[in-house]
């Protein structure tokens, strides 16, 4: 069955059940059906629930969590998904476990005051493409064990993400523990990712939150995000922009090994330019800074990393 593409309006959660009831009993013409879609189970999720409850290994118990307006299961392969506008939905597009994802392209998204997350993919994916999308979380921030993330890639291979915009990602804050949510959320066992002109701003946690291997990254902006760019695993970037971090603009986590072009940074806070997580090594060709007098340029466990800065990157 083909998915419904609308041309204009924002759907909401009071309208889904509407619109996927009416689309179980289409029936596509020609010209519909020669248009790329996504797939025929559209709202399928919707009767049966969800048990997620975050976006690591699922918890048991406790109640269902809502469901996603889409939900990808079995062979998706070749497939385009989108445009598409929605509203006021716990998750936008998710992904089964048990699913394949070979050569989708997910294009045209616009959701906004989303509950928990834009976009999820898990499974069997390679070749997934995310391009052309504005995610936009609810102004309300979420509660544990919910972690909200614009877009989480938890394994897959060559996956591109382009040409967007994620925002407002935040959990409730709560003292002495850790506060998560992400615009851009990537796990060890994604190889091949690439990202390429993307904001990520006011996010409770980071902006870009990158635990793949094999990343490459190119014209990002990260604002006002806890940490702008925290990075982990292998990551070789063009030109990344940080400004305003509440932590850091950029962490680096044990093990990773970056390679950073040119870096841009400017900010109103005393927030370190880089901070250590842990033994690692950082190069950075080259840097425009504005930062405030006094800034630490790379800040706590410093001497447990190999780091390299180039001009304008000044101690």
């Amino acid at each position: 069955m083909p998915f419904p593409t609308p041309s204009h309006g924002v759907i909401s959660a009071a309208r889904c059940a509407a619109l996927v009831a009416a689309t179980l009993l289409l029936i596509p013409s020609a010209a519909a059906a020669n248009r790329p879609h996504g797939p025929r189970w559209l709202g399928e999720q919707n009767r049966e629930g969800s048990q997620d409850r975050q976006d690591g290994p699922d918890q048991q118990g406790g109640p269902p969590m809502p469901p996603p307006f889409m939900n990808l299961k079995g062979s998706v392969q070749d497939r385009t998904i989108g445009p598409l506008r929605l509203g006021e939905v716990y998750r936008g597009i998710d992904t089964d476990k048990g699913a394949s994802l070979h050569n989708v392209t997910i294009t045209g998204i616009d959701a906004r005051s989303l509950q928990r997350s834009g976009i999820r993919i898990r499974g069997d994916a390679i070749g997934v493409r995310i391009q052309n999308f504005h995610l936009q979380m609810d102004p309300v921030p979420q509660t544990s064990p919910n972690l909200p993330s614009g877009i989480a890639i938890g394994v897959g291979q060559n996956i591109s993400i382009s040409d967007g915009t994620i925002s407002g990602f935040q959990m409730v804050r709560v003292p002495g523990k850790y506060t998560n949510g992400d615009g851009i959320a990537s796990e060890r066992t994604v190889d091949g990712l690439s990202i390429t002109n993307v904001s990520s701003t006011d996010n409770s946690d980071g902006g870009f939150d990158l635990k793949s291997q094999n990343t490459k990254l190119d014209g990002l902006t990260s604002e006002r995000n806890g940490r702008n760019y925290r990075l982990w695993g292998t990551v070789d970037a063009g030109t990344l922009t940080s400004s305003d971090p509440r932590d850091a603009h950029i962490w680096v986590g044990q093990g990773a090994d970056i390679h950073i072009r040119h870096l841009i940074a400017s900010s109103s806070t005393d927030a370190p330019l880089i901070k250590i997580g842990g033994p690692s090594r950082i190069t950075i060709d080259r840097c425009t800074l504005h930062l405030q007098p006094g800034t630490q340029i790379v800040g706590e466990h410093a001497e447990e990393a190999e780091v390299h800065l180039g001009p304008g990157c000044s101690r």
